[in-house]
């Protein structure tokens, strides 16, 4: 049996998909253009900003957060719990680069870093660079570095646990290296059909992943799952 290091910050991803295993049509679908078609609906959304009122900092690929119209606030929802009015968006770009078109570059309330990861493995020595980047005429951190770099970074500012949103490649890094904790997926009753539709999990390297079911629920047409990872870990 593989033991891993331990995971820093409690990582928990949180998606939807559809009963075919894809989160669109598109990879250029905005969430709202997903609710309009059936795949997603006001339960599931309801959820995705519990989770989010409870991390410290948002996980997103810098492609999905192109096709989104920004980030969505939970200041409502933290206000009396001693907390930031939001969590950090941290936006994962392969390249360095983002879209700064975005209206997410013009929500000033919404705390912003940029990171581009260089290793996703536990096991290395934390290594960030942190320097700044200028997006219509506003500085924003713009971090090069590993994983545990930006984990550091984050336990630094009091950081304890993120939600990770994806799309489908970051999660497949996320899951190949053994770094989230818990998945919280709903099912959606659609089929996608099309090629280059996105999917859940994205990777170029064959893996399986053993999980366990915390929760079941049925509501309104959709199955919302609670589910444990099972990585067995170092103490």
């Amino acid at each position: 049996m593989t033991i891993y290091p331990k995971n820093p910050i409690e990582v928990v991803n949180i998606n939807l998909c559809s009963l075919n295993g894809k989160i669109g049509r598109t990879r250029s679908e905005s969430t709202p253009t997903r609710h309009e078609q059936g795949i997603t609906c006001d339960e599931d959304f309801a959820l995705m900003e519990r989770i989010v009122s409870e991390s410290d900092a948002v996980f997103i690929g810098n492609r999905s957060m192109g096709s989104e119209k920004g980030a969505f606030s939970v200041a409502h929802m933290r206000k009396n719990k001693n907390l930031p009015p939001d969590p950090f968006w941290v936006i994962f770009t392969q390249s360095g680069q983002v879209y700064p078109d975005n209206h997410f570059w013009d929500q000033n309330h919404i705390p912003k870093i940029i990171f581009k990861c260089t290793d996703f493995n536990l096991s290395s020595k934390p290594q960030l660079s942190v320097e700044s980047k200028v997006i219509k005429e506003n500085e924003f951190p713009f971090l090069e570095g590993n994983i545990n770099g930006l984990y550091l970074y984050l336990s630094q500012r009091g950081a304890k646990k993120a939600a990770l949103f994806g799309g489908g490649q970051l999660n497949g890094l996320f899951w190949q290296h053994n770094l989230v904790d818990k998945l919280y997926l709903t099912i959606s009753p659609v089929l996608i059909g099309g090629v280059g539709a996105p999917e859940l999990i994205e990777s170029s390297i064959p893996y399986l992943k053993q999980l366990s079911i915390e929760e079941c629920r049925f509501s309104n047409g959709f199955v919302y799952l609670t589910l444990q990872s099972e990585i067995k870990v170092k103490k």
